[in-house]
């Protein structure tokens, strides 16, 4: 596991296999696992819908990996349905509370905060950013690398 996939993505894949996906599935022969059985298993997780859908493409993958190589015939995971749509919609800040956030912190995290807000970046991204990384005769911000557990990466 891992071919292009980022150090957190493998880590976090790690997580689901061994929190979830092997406690409750490594007993079962691959021709047992059925589509109607791991949907109602998913929709008993304790998790948002979006940890949910993860769970269930990396199911899908394993079974694609089984498929290829010959130790099973058909995908059974291609059938299940698992949404990832959130059920709370987040919370956004209007100016005034951006305002009353900005005064209450201390730099450096006060300079991050803004430069979050006004980019939109990623919270790893904006962890990695160097001085190099800004144009100001451009006026551009280069953003090539993250973050994740603290591991740098592209």
């Amino acid at each position: 596991m891992g071919a292009g996939k980022t150090f957190a993505t493998i880590r976090t894949n790690e997580g689901y296999l061994e929190r979830w996906i092997l406690p409750r599935w490594s007993s079962y022969r691959l021709k047992d696992v059925k589509a109607v059985i791991v949907e109602e298993w998913l929709r008993s997780l304790p998790l948002a819908n979006g940890s949910k859908a993860k769970i269930r493409n990396l199911m899908h993958t394993i079974f694609n990996h089984a498929v290829r190589w010959e130790w099973h015939d058909r995908n059974p995971i291609t059938q299940v349905r698992q949404s990832a749509k959130r059920l709370k919609v987040p919370v956004v800040l209007n100016i005034a509370q951006l305002k009353s956030l900005l005064e209450h912190l201390k730099e450096p995290g006060k300079t991050a905060v803004l430069l979050d807000i006004l980019t939109g970046l990623r919270v790893s991204e904006l962890l990695a950013l160097k001085w190099s990384d800004v144009d100001f005769e451009n006026l551009e911000l280069h953003v090539t690398r993250s973050i994740a557990l603290q591991r740098v990466g592209p």
